[in-house]
């Protein structure tokens, strides 16, 4: 576990001041990612500010990263220590949420 120092929101009303998280260990199926560069979009903003009624303070906002790999579970074989990775918005799609047109959700 680490501590890792973070802007969050505290309050849908609050701007955002730093904070500090911990992180859980890495898992064999996990990638540890110094982060260089974050993108913070409108999904990011109505979690910020509770627009959709659900969420849960504090909300770190930043879902869309581009860093370098520090640790690798023992399963990941396809990533290598010090590679420059990003993790996009969709690591997935969930037909129930675009069904109910909560696209960011997918």
């Amino acid at each position: 576990m680490s501590l890792v120092s973070c802007y969050a929101a505290h309050a849908a009303d609050a701007p955002l001041k730093p904070h500090q998280i911990t992180r859980r260990s890495t898992g064999a199926r996990d990638v540890q990612i110094d982060i260089e560069f974050c993108g913070v979009c409108h999904t990011d903003i109505h979690y910020a500010k509770n627009d959709w009624g659900r969420s849960n303070y504090p909300v770190v906002p930043g879902h869309e990263i581009i860093g370098t790999v520090r640790s690798l579970g023992h399963d990941v074989s396809d990533l290598q220590v010090g590679q420059r990775v990003a993790v996009g918005c969709s690591c997935g799609f969930d037909l129930r949420s675009a069904n109910r047109r909560l696209l960011p959700h997918c």
